[in-house]
């Protein structure tokens, strides 16, 4: 109760505030007024801004660009789309001395709608997925799409000058406080960018605004020294699962280690993202030029991640960095480095479900990770295990129906023996020691199931459990850190300018395989998307799309899965670059051409594959992933109208050599299997490849 009254208590001083400011008294400005009088107010006004951008005909062509590979004859791509945004500023302050708002006002409120469909295609719009439940399986995920040219909010912000509302001057430094949905990042938006909701573009399609929707959050920030130094203290929202007893009451968690009995999903599941920086001015003048250093921590904790099951890892991720930023007459420069702490916790699980199987072309419900009949640990064991899973009959239902049409009868008798079975299966211990061991025998299951032949030493009503049934809870520290560097020199007036850049993300082993306790030195990134500042990327780092990059299995029984992970983005990666920008002031209409070139290691090398053997080699695979060049242009028609085109061509370097055929799903793994050795030839491949890749971007863009 005092807590409710505290909130109430704090709403009404808020609303005084506002009202106090809303409401203040108002005096125009007099032609005459003496500079000296102190009894003359400004006028306070409000403002209208409209403003908008439009691409039409945005289109674009890919080609090799998702498995470097030729023989993926279906790997190309072509679509247009038009993306079209209008944007809508208010503010309200005191008017300055050209009659429009000064630089400080009180309120502002700013609101963008985006449409960004392709033409088409109806299935403009995805909606979530949804997961459907038949008996005791829970799966078969559906999809639908909203097929109509839809606006959506973009962003959506209000912002209020603390100075004002508080009446408090804070010696003349501007306080503000902004909430809604907006755009921040810390540094070059690496440890933290904004792009938290990324429109689903294709693989190396370059896009300069991606993000469709900004992350919901407020953000405090205020002077400290006058034009010197100032703060940013942000906090937002990613996902919240504690906005509905529909949430909260969701059976989730019963896999884990202790929560059979009580598997509901339970309050506080939020993944929340904390951030500050200190925005530091070094030097700003004409001559010397202006030096900026920003000092940043960013602090992310998810509660529900996900390796192999929904929930199964929280997280806690730490970063902290040093951003900065110099730029002169001349010359220019900057850099982004960061360093990751924390931990992500991996919870006890068992990872027994209820699957759908087609046993003999009846379908039927099994246990994932129980076996009937076989001991998985032993040498006679077959490699195929799925015809000995254990079926769930713990509800089967004998029917019974009267003869020459007469009425059906249905007797509900549940078959105790599929509901022993069923019991002594959910109601296993729960330790990886017994991963492979013997549960208990059901005396009669095998006569009231259809099954293959036991294998010995197992008997033909014997439950073993999966040698990967069940995971040990463990740790995983983050040791990850990243650095960016870019430089430019000005010729020409500034008409030329030569940049270079170099990175560096450092890269491990997925963490997941080993199931310790263990240090992870790859770096995270949190909703990043950067592809360069001074010199660009279109493909490898570029758009929404990030070239997949396959990284060791294990042979282990262990492991997550049967196929390779992938890694995306600025982690596990080294590059450098240069580029030329050439921007000539004495064409009247602005024309711009940005030619680039990249190379790109790998940081932490992977192992070898052999397409042969399906297998992967002891030898670790050369680190060199290939090159990229890329040039963007653009020529104003008129003053508002551009046409731009952006061509990337990337070349595989000889990673892709060593790696060649890495399978990272079944259908690419069915296909390797299907080869013929004898006679086809070693490229005709399925997944990853060693080809070029290309692609294409052309449109035009029109402000208003």
């Amino acid at each position: 109760m005092r807590f409710i009254k505290n909130k109430i208590f704090i709403l009404f001083i808020f609303l005084v505030l506002i009202d106090n400011i809303t409401n203040a008294s108002i005096e125009y400005r007099t032609g005459n007024a003496s500079a000296n009088s102190d009894k003359t107010k400004l006028e306070r006004i409000s403002e209208y801004t409209f403003s908008g951008r439009f691409k039409p005909g945005d289109s674009f062509y890919g080609k090799n660009i998702t498995y470097l590979n030729d023989n993926e004859f279906f790997d190309q791509f072509f679509y247009i789309r038009h993306t079209l945004d209008l944007n809508l500023k208010y503010s309200y302050g005191f008017a300055g001395q050209d009659g429009k708002i000064d630089k400080n006002p009180a309120a502002q409120m700013y609101f963008s709608m985006r449409n960004k469909p392709k033409w088409g295609s109806l299935e403009i719009i995805p909606t979530t997925k949804s997961e459907s439940k038949v008996l005791d399986h829970v799966g078969l995920e559906h999809q639908h799409f909203i097929p109509r040219h839809m606006f959506w909010i973009r962003e959506a912000w209000l912002e209020f000058n603390l100075n004002d509302i508080s009446g408090i001057k804070f010696n003349d430094k501007k306080q503000t406080f902004k909430l809604g949905a907006f755009p921040f990042f810390l540094g070059r938006g690496i440890a933290l960018g904004d792009a938290y909701a990324v429109g689903a573009d294709y693989l190396g399609f370059y896009s300069d605004s991606l993000v469709d929707q900004y992350a919901f959050g407020l953000k405090l920030s205020g002077e400290i020294v006058k034009n010197k130094l100032s703060y940013d203290i942000y906090g937002a929202l990613l996902n919240n699962k504690s906005s509905s007893t529909g949430e909260t009451n969701a059976k989730v968690s019963g896999q884990e280690y202790g929560k059979l009995n009580c598997p509901e999903r339970g309050f506080g599941v939020v993944n929340t993202v904390v951030a500050g920086r200190l925005n530091i001015t070094a030097i700003d003048n004409k001559e010397q030029g202006k030096l900026t250093f920003e000092p940043y921590v960013m602090v992310n904790t998810d509660k529900e991640q996900y390796i192999e099951f929904l929930g199964d890892t929280t997280s806690k991720l730490g970063t902290v960095g040093l951003a900065c930023e110099y730029n002169g007459n001349r010359f220019e420069f900057g850099f982004d480095g960061a360093v990751n702490i924390g931990n992500q916790y991996v919870k006890g699980w068992d990872k027994n479900v209820i699957e759908l199987q087609n046993r003999n072309g009846r379908l039927c419900f099994a246990n994932s990770h129980v076996y009937v009949g076989v001991q998985p640990c032993s040498d006679t064991a077959p490699s195929d295990l799925s015809l000995y899973k254990a079926l769930n009959a713990g509800t089967t239902e004998v029917t019974n129906y009267t003869v020459d049409g007469s009425s059906v009868t249905t007797t509900n008798t549940i078959n105790k023996v599929g509901k022993d079975s069923k019991t002594l299966i959910t109601n296993a211990d729960r330790d990886c020691k017994l991963n492979g061991q013997l549960i208990g025998t059901v005396s009669g299951y095998s006569d009231t199931v259809e099954m293959p032949v036991p294998v010995a030493p197992a008997l033909k009503d014997q439950f073993y459990n999966a040698k990967d049934r069940f995971r040990d809870p463990y740790k995983n520290k983050y040791k990850g850190f990243m650095f960016v560097t870019d430089g430019a020199i000005n010729f020409l007036n500034k008409d030329l300018k030569v940049a270079m850049t170099a990175g560096y993300a450092s890269g491990d082993a997925d963490p997941n395989f080993d199931r310790i306790d263990g240090d992870y030195r790859g770096f995270i990134g949190l909703q990043e998307a950067y592809s360069g500042v001074r010199v660009n990327s279109a493909f490898y780092m570029g758009g929404a799309g990030k070239l997949k990059r396959p990284i060791d299995t294990l042979s282990s029984e262990e492991k997550p899965g049967e196929f390779a992970e992938n890694v995306a983005g600025f982690t596990d990666l080294a590059f450098v670059g240069g580029g030329v920008k050439w921007v000539p002031k004495r064409i009247k209409k602005r024309f711009n051409l940005n030619p680039n070139v990249l190379g790109y290691w790998q940081t932490w090398a992977d192992r070898k594959f052999d397409l042969t053997s399906g297998k992967l080699l002891p030898e670790r695979a050369r680190r060199f992933l290939g090159t990229e060049f890329n040039v963007f242009m653009e020529k104003n028609l008129i003053e508002n109208l551009k046409v731009f085109a952006i061509a990337s061509v990337f070349v595989p370097g000889s990673h892709y050599d060593d790696v060649k055929g890495k399978p990272i799903n079944k259908d690419q793994q069915r296909r390797i299997d299907q080869l013929d050795r004898t006679g086809n030839d070693d490229d005709c491949i399925p997944n990853v490849g060693t080809d070029p890749a290309y692609a294409f971007n052309i449109g035009l863009e029109y402000f208003f």
